[in-house]
C-alpha cells in the first residue's frame, strides 16, 4: 500500500496577502491474496480531511471521530480489491493543517547593465523526521536575453543554468538536504547578453513552438518573479494523515500482512519575489485591489 501527498503552496511575504498551502493525496493499493476477500482499513488525520473520490470497488466509507491525546477524524473504507494495483481513494487535507517541510524567502532586483541580483533563503522544518530524497529550486529568468554569467555562492549544493537560449534561461539550485533545521542561502548575480538579429529569429521560432504550460510566463517580467521549489520525501506526511496497519482486516481467515509506504511530492510550490508583484486568486467576497498602471 502506498500513499502519495502533493502539496502545492504560494508564499508572498506581502502584508495583507496570506500565504497559501494546500495538500491533496491518493492511496494506492495492491492486494496479493487468493480468492476475492473483502478488506477494510482506517485512514486518520490529526486535523481532518475529506475523501473526494473512491475506486468503484469501495463498498462504503464511514467517517467517525477517534478519541486519543489528539482529536482525530478517521475514515473507514471497505472494499473488494481487483487483482492489480489501483488507486483506492483521493483526499484533501483540511485548510490550515498542512505543515511545509521547507519554507523560503526570495528577493530579486535589477541592477546596472540589466543584470539582476537575487537572494533566496530556505529553512528546513525543525521537526522533519527524514531527509529529502531530492530537492531543488528553479528560478526562471526569461525575457532578459541569454544568460552570460552567474556569480553565485550557494551555502549548499550547486547552481547550474538550464534551457539557456536567446530569451533567457532557468537558474537551478540543486540542494543536498540531509538533516532537519538547516538554514540555506543563495546570493547570486546574473548577467545577460544582448540578442543579435540571428538570436531574435531563433527566439521567434522557438516561441512559436512553446506550449502554454512552458515555464515562460508573460506576467513574470521585471520584478515579477518567483522560485519553484521541487522536492520529494519518503516516510513523511504534510497533513498528519496515517494508515494504521492494525486497522487493516480481511474477510478471509488468512493472516493479513500489511506494508505501508508514504511519499510527499511538491506540487506547484512557488515563492514570489517580495520586491515585485504576485499573482493569486481572490476569494469570493473579497474586494479586488485597485489597478495600477
Amino acid at each position: 500500500m502506498r500513499r502519495a501527498i502533493y502539496s502545492p503552496a504560494r508564499r508572498y511575504d506581502i502584508a495583507g496577502t496570506p500565504d497559501i498551502c494546500e495538500a491533496f493525496g491518493a492511496i494506492r493499493c495492491l492486494a496479493d491474496c487468493e480468492g476475492s476477500p473483502d478488506f477494510s482499513l482506517t485512514v486518520a488525520s490529526r486535523e481532518g480531511f475529506a475523501t473526494v473520490g473512491v475506486h468503484s470497488c469501495v463498498q462504503a466509507t464511514e467517517p467517525s471521530p477517534r478519541a486519543g491525546t489528539v482529536v482525530q477524524l478517521a475514515h473507514k473504507l471497505r472494499f473488494s480489491p481487483p487483482a492489480h494495483e489501483f488507486e483506492l481513494c483521493r483526499y484533501t487535507v483540511q485548510a490550515g493543517a498542512v505543515g511545509l517541510p521547507v519554507r523560503g524567502f526570495f528577493q530579486l532586483k535589477t541592477i546596472g547593465g540589466g543584470a539582476v541580483q537575487m537572494l533566496l533563503q530556505l529553512k528546513v522544518d525543525d521537526k522533519l523526521p527524514t531527509s529529502f530524497e531530492a530537492c531543488e529550486a528553479r528560478i526562471p529568468l526569461h525575457g532578459r536575453g541569454r544568460v552570460d554569467d552567474v556569480e553565485a555562492n550557494p551555502g549548499n549544493g550547486s547552481v547550474v543554468v538550464e534551457d539557456n537560449g536567446p530569451d533567457g534561461g532557468t537558474l537551478v539550485w540543486k540542494l543536498n538536504i540531509k538533516r532537519r533545521g538547516m538554514e540555506l542561502s543563495l546570493p547570486a548575480t546574473v548577467r545577460f547578453g544582448g540578442g543579435g538579429a540571428a538570436d531574435a529569429v531563433i527566439a521567434a521560432e522557438a516561441a512559436s513552438l512553446v506550449s502554454h504550460s512552458d515555464v515562460s510566463d508573460p506576467f513574470c517580467a521585471g520584478a515579477n518573479a518567483c522560485v519553484q521549489i521541487i522536492f520529494a520525501l519518503n516516510d513523511y506526511s504534510v497533513g498528519g494523515c496515517t494508515i494504521d496497519p492494525g486497522t487493516v482486516t480481511s474477510s478471509s481467515s488468512a493472516k493479513v500482512k500489511v506494508q505501508v509506504a508514504r511519499r510527499v511530492l511538491a506540487g506547484e510550490y512557488l515563492i514570489w519575489n517580495s520586491l515585485g508583484r504576485s499573482r493569486r486568486c481572490v476569494p469570493p467576497g473579497e474586494e479586488l485591489p485597485a489597478a495600477t498602471i
